[in-house]
């Protein structure tokens, strides 16, 4: 996917969740994308989270941010 470009044309609030020890999507590239979006956005990086594990990882503060985002 040509994640980079369809990023500039949201057009709607963006939350960019990403775990820092991501093994399959390097945490840089979370942060290009990041950049490249429109405001508003928000980045929240997760210390110790890979791909799959973000949710575990995170625990509570996952749904606690997603109330905030909402």
């Amino acid at each position: 996917f040509d994640s980079l470009r369809r990023i500039r044309e949201v057009r709607a609030p963006v939350l960019v969740l990403h775990g820092e020890r991501d093994e399959i999507i390097p945490f840089a590239l979370g942060r290009e994308l990041f950049e490249a979006a429109p405001e508003p956005k928000w980045f929240w990086p997760v210390p110790g989270a890979m791909h799959n594990d973000l949710v575990m990882v995170a625990a509570g503060a996952y749904s606690a941010r997603l109330r905030q985002f909402y």
